[in-house]
This record gives structure tokens, sequence and C-alpha cells, in this order.
């Protein structure tokens, strides 16, 4: 396992990465609220008010 991981595993850590390094330098500063608003629509409320 430690020596020949599965394909997916490197993919996984490449996307986590490149997930990492991109947001935090322009979305976080940038587009804090919208960023969150477009990923967490739940927490904000909007999916919330619906379902509730």
């Amino acid at each position: 396992m430690s020596e020949n991981p599965p394909p997916w595993f490197h993919v996984f850590i490449v996307l986590q990465v490149w997930a990492s390094m991109r947001p935090r330098r322009t979305n976080a500063r940038r587009m804090r609220p919208a960023n969150l608003g477009l990923h967490r629509p739940q927490g904000i409320g909007v999916d919330g008010r619906r379902r509730d």
C-alpha cells in the first residue's frame, strides 16, 4: 500500500493541494462572502428556509 498506492490516491492529493492553494490566495480575500454563499448554500439558509 505504501510503496504502490492506488491511482485515486494521487489524484486526491493533487486536488487537495491545488484546491487549497488556489482559493486561499484569490477567493479568500476577494470573494469571501460570495465563495461561502456558492459553496455552502445550506449553511447560509437558502435551502434551510425552503426545507424547514
